[in-house]
């Protein structure tokens, strides 16, 4: 009896990330070259199956293995068997990549880590002007207080950069001086462009300004303070003068007050003195003619007149015009009257506002005068006078108990022979 031959089973092919099938192949059921039963070879073959296209259908899927494992039979014999389902990968969503971020995005980063907001945390506007705003902000870095100036303008170009600029280098250097003068500066810590091309100046927080003294109308009636005032600014005009720059901008709103003491700040239009040309205008009120009519032969003397009228506003009490028959007569040496002035303090304020620029006198001229010498100066005068006084009254007391010398006479006792 014989056994007939059985053809082999397909192996099982296991994957872990994919299955691979055998290739599809058409059934043996009809010959090559049957084509459609018409007699046309070209036509499809029906029988053909795909195996990713049955991969999903619910029925068995059938394929011939005959030709791929040889044909052990005389009749052709069609295997039955279900393939397994092809397994799907996991993949995990695509990262969202930094440049992919939209403008909008990329401005408000740029914004959230920009240098302002990264060290500084603004606390209060302390002031507005037509140049910047300046803010009360505390740093992140020590906790502590300062005042940061934000130029409203734009860094237009390097001639422009450089011009900014002089502000902050007239300020480093100024306080990196020795001099006792340099309290009576506002001190300069730190300065950047920003991303902005806006410039920002970091310095100490005073506490008040002039301008709010003068509102409240105390230092009208403190002649003391008045003379503490002008001293104080003189010696930082004299430090200014000193080092070749002039300030061109004095006025209440830009004098500050820390620690009882007073000091200039805002040196927005900060310049050489030798600079010729044309020189950026400052608040009107406070300007002298020299800058109107062109003269800067001597803009040391610019600065004089302008702390000059600042004091005259004090003692007077009254707003200075911007225009008009004052404004010229101001300009003229015509002034008004001072009531409850003293002498000395209003000829001191005459000579800082003459017309004549050459006439006026110098900060450290004007430091010499009696009315302001500091504290420590006029003991030590005190001093050197009573030591002179002193000296004097010995010498004179020397000529009294001391007996005057008598010349020596020849005697005429001796004979005359001899």
């Amino acid at each position: 009896m014989s056994i007939p031959h059985k053809p082999p089973s397909p192996p099982t092919f296991d994957f872990e990330s994919d299955v691979i099938s055998p290739p599809a192949t058409r059934t043996l059921q009809k010959k090559a070259g049957d084509g459609d039963g018409s007699g046309n070879a070209n036509a499809p073959n029906d029988d053909f199956v795909s195996p990713t296209a049955s991969a999903s259908a619910s029925a068995p899927f059938q394929q011939d293995y005959t030709s791929f494992y040889g044909n052990h039979s005389n009749q052709a014999r069609t295997i039955t068997r279900a393939l397994p389902k092809t397994p799907m990968l996991e993949r995990k969503a695509p990262r969202r990549r930094h440049h992919e971020s939209s403008t909008t995005h990329t401005y408000n980063q740029t914004q959230e880590i920009s240098r302002f907001n990264q060290d500084f945390e603004i606390l209060d506007t302390i002031g507005n002007g037509s140049f910047g705003t300046v803010y009360k902000c505390k740093s992140r870095l020590d906790g502590c207080t300062y005042a940061i100036k934000t130029t409203k303008r734009r860094a237009r170009g390097t001639a422009d950069r450089e011009r900014m600029l002089q502000e902050v280098k007239a300020l480093a250097v100024l306080s990196d001086v020795s001099d006792v003068a340099a309290f009576h500066i506002v001190r300069y810590h730190q300065a950047w462009i920003g991303e902005d091309d806006r410039l920002h100046i970091v310095t100490d927080l005073c506490t008040s300004t002039l301008q709010n003294e003068i509102d409240d109308g105390l230092i009208k009636s403190d002649t003391r303070r008045q003379y503490k005032l002008l001293r104080e600014m003189l010696l930082a005009l004299k430090l200014i003068h000193q080092h070749g720059k002039v300030h061109l901008d004095i006025k209440p709103e830009n004098i500050f007050v820390k620690d009882q003491l007073f000091k200039l700040g805002d040196f927005g239009l900060v310049i050489d003195e030798t600079t010729v040309g044309e020189v950026e205008e400052g608040d009107c009120r406070f300007m002298c003619m020299d800058l109107f009519s062109g003269n800067h032969r001597d803009l040391t003397k610019c600065d004089i007149f302008s702390l000059g009228i600042t004091m005259y506003e004090i003692v007077t009490g009254r707003e200075l015009p911007a225009d008009g028959q004052e404004w010229q007569d101001l300009r003229a040496g015509r002034l008004g009257p001072m009531p409850s002035t003293p002498l000395e303090l209003q000829n001191l304020i005459r000579q800082m506002m003459n017309q004549d620029g050459n006439q006026r006198p110098t900060a450290a001229e004007l430091l010499t005068r009696r009315q302001l010498l500091s504290d420590d100066e006029k003991k030590l005068i005190t001093e050197q006078n009573k030591a002179r006084e002193a000296k004097e009254a010995w010498e004179a007391r020397l000529k009294k108990i001391t007996p005057p010398k008598r010349l020596l006479q020849r005697s005429n006792t001796c004979p005359r022979g001899f």
